[in-house]
């Protein structure tokens, strides 16, 4: 099972205007945390190294949080201007299928 990725966690994309970037999660759950950090979950916002906002798109069909399926290490998202990423990083403890 994949783990479960937080707010400060990353991943590695493409952005179709700068190329290779890194991602960090920006936003989370209200409630909901892993680690002591708040989850995230499909929906929620990150940054790219090169500026561009990101948006989670896919997660969990089984496991929510909030309402929406938690994003986990092999998980991907898209960037604002053209371009995806796929998580990397995540909560060592908390797993989710």
């Amino acid at each position: 099972m994949p783990f479960v990725a937080r707010i400060g966690d990353q991943g590695q994309g493409v952005c179709s205007e700068h190329g290779e970037v890194t991602v960090t999660f920006v936003e989370g759950c209200e409630y909901v945390t892993a680690d002591g950090i708040r989850v995230v979950t499909i929906g929620h916002r990150g940054v790219a190294s090169c500026g561009h906002g990101t948006t989670a798109t896919t997660g969990s069909t089984n496991v929510n949080a909030e309402g929406r399926g938690v994003h986990r290490i092999g998980d991907t998202g898209v960037l604002d201007e053209g371009g995806t990423y796929t998580v990397t990083t995540a909560s060592p403890t908390c797993q989710a299928d």
